[in-house]
């Protein structure tokens, strides 16, 4: 999968990743520290993600 292609899927699950990062930390400032997070993570791993399968499922893994 090409960089761009992850990063607009990143991009497009963005503020579900927010939105449960804030119920799970409840401070704005941390949720975006661990959104932040996730997604160098999901950068730095995406040789582990499997065309086709679900993306949310494996942001949560990593």
């Amino acid at each position: 999968m090409k960089n761009s292609k992850l990063i607009e899927m990143l991009e497009q699950q963005s503020p579900r990743l927010r939105e449960h990062a804030l119920k799970f930390t409840g401070d704005i400032e941390d949720a975006n520290d661990l959104v932040q997070e996730t997604l160098i993570k999901a950068l730095r791993f995406q040789h582990s993600f499997q065309k086709g399968s679900n993306l949310k499922g494996w942001l949560y893994v990593i």
